[in-house]
């Protein structure tokens, strides 16, 4: 079944320590061709930048960072452009008490009508107090 991928899953199975059941599980029906995944295409900057961030730190080679990189764009996971505008993004984040990156996820889940797959707390908070439900694997 499609979900929505956010960022927080996807990059536990690149960062050290940082593995859970929920990600390893989407890993791996993902990379089997199980599962397909959507996300906002901001996605892609956010894996970018946490990787960068963590190669500049010492946590991964840069060899490792590429490799996750080109790991993640092999994933069957198709981007989506939900075009917030600002105040929009704003207002959406005052009222569901979300960042502004978290709030393109549950956008994309709440109008594509698919679970989300987060280990973000406050993003799962969120969507259980207004009925978007997460992804089971």
């Amino acid at each position: 079944m499609p979900f929505v991928l956010d960022a927080s899953v996807a990059l536990s199975w690149y960062l050290p320590g940082q593995g859970s059941f929920l990600a390893e599980a989407v890993y791996r029906r993902l990379n089997a061709g199980a599962d397909e995944a959507a996300a906002p295409l901001l996605w892609r900057t956010e894996i970018a930048a946490v990787l960068v961030k963590s190669n500049r730190r010492g946590v991964l080679t840069d060899a490792r960072a590429r490799a996750a990189l080109n790991d993640a764009e092999a994933l069957p996971i198709a981007l989506h452009d939900i075009r917030l505008g600002s105040e929009e993004l704003y207002g959406l984040a005052r009222r569901y008490n979300l960042s502004v990156y978290d709030v393109h996820y549950f956008e994309l889940a709440r109008r594509l009508e698919l679970p989300l797959a987060t280990l973000d707390r406050g993003l799962k908070a969120a969507a259980r107090r207004h009925h978007v439900p997460l992804h089971q694997p």
